[in-house]
């Protein structure tokens, strides 16, 4: 099976439906016409298929991608599942949620390695104009499962702010927003992408090089109708390379579709939805911007991460 992916972890990430609480203005959701949610027995089949997989690659199991996961009625009690059955199998666990539906008896799936709540903005105002949900709402969900020590259940848990030109200079209004809360890290991330030339920001990366692009080597989609399809950004499922009601997991990565478009990749060479997206673009003036929100484990990290970078150097 080494043909079949590049060096490195491989994620398969699964979409437990395309239905989205948010309506994001750097987000395709919204243009998604037809809906499905994620049958058990497909579910069941990647969960038990990514166990059996041999690879020598690390692998992560992301349980999100186009649509909001906590909106599918059977999300808690299906991840836990598979959450004990990957940790037996030393694969790590992963989730991004906007959040919205986190209050009440909803809570974060146990024993997960990382869980991470997208929160896009500094104050309400922009809040509200870039995801269209309730600022407080959402922002008091998040205080709640603090409060209720919900985030003692993962291991990592992390809040997200994409920074791009509709939230431009928000970044200390965002850090301000969850001061204080121990054990609780932030991402600030400058890494957007204009999803294969569908969205409005074509312009803010620029293409004069190139790579093979991780989501055709390094990743596996399911889509919530079985389908295993070729991006995340494929919110539409336009290209598929097999459903898992049909093929096992093993024929669909082999599948001659695929390994065509890997071949590409390889070769600098990106058509169809490759075509004009900018993901795997040159991206050095891009960065991530990584901390915690309480002062002084912020130091340490920090102070640590300052002392690795320095020892890499020396060791070179």
């Amino acid at each position: 099976m080494n043909e079949l992916f590049h060096k490195g972890s491989i994620d398969f990430k699964m979409s437990f439906t395309t239905r989205c609480s948010a309506r994001c203005t750097t987000c395709l959701n919204p243009n998604i016409k037809e809906h499905f949610d994620l049958e058990w027995e497909v579910f069941k089949k990647y969960i038990e298929s990514i166990v059996k997989l041999e690879v020598p690659n690390p692998k992560w199991v992301w349980f999100y991608n186009i649509g909001e996961s906590y909106l599918h009625p059977n999300f808690i009690e299906w991840t836990e599942w598979a959450i004990d059955l990957l940790k037996k199998n030393k694969i790590k666990t992963g989730l991004v949620t906007n959040g919205s539906e986190l209050g009440g008896v909803k809570g974060v799936p146990k024993g997960i390695d990382s869980f991470e709540i997208s929160f896009n903005a500094g104050n309400k105002q922009t809040y509200e104009a870039i995801t269209g949900l309730n600022f407080e709402h959402v922002y008091g969900n998040i205080k709640e499962l603090y409060k209720r020590g919900e985030f003692k259940k993962a291991k990592k848990v992390c809040i997200r702010l994409l920074c791009f030109d509709g939230n431009a200079g928000e970044e200390k209004l965002f850090k301000d927003l969850f001061k204080g809360m121990h054990g609780v890290r932030y991402r600030m991330s400058y890494l957007y992408d204009n999803q294969f030339g569908e969205t409005d920001f074509n312009a803010l990366v620029k293409r004069e090089k190139r790579y093979p692009c991780e989501y055709i080597t390094n990743k596996v989609l399911l889509y919530p109708n079985g389908d295993i399809n070729i991006c995340a950004h494929d919110f539409m499922d336009t290209v598929s390379f097999g459903n898992l009601k049909k093929n096992t997991l093993e024929e669909i990565l082999s599948d001659s579709k695929r390994m065509q478009i890997l071949k590409e990749h390889e070769s600098g060479i990106y058509k169809g939805i490759c075509e004009k997206c900018n993901f795997n673009a040159d991206r050095k003036k891009e960065y991530i911007v990584t901390g915690y929100f309480t002062p002084i484990e912020n130091y340490i990290y920090q102070t640590a991460k300052w002392i690795y970078k320095k020892l890499l150097i020396l060791n070179r």
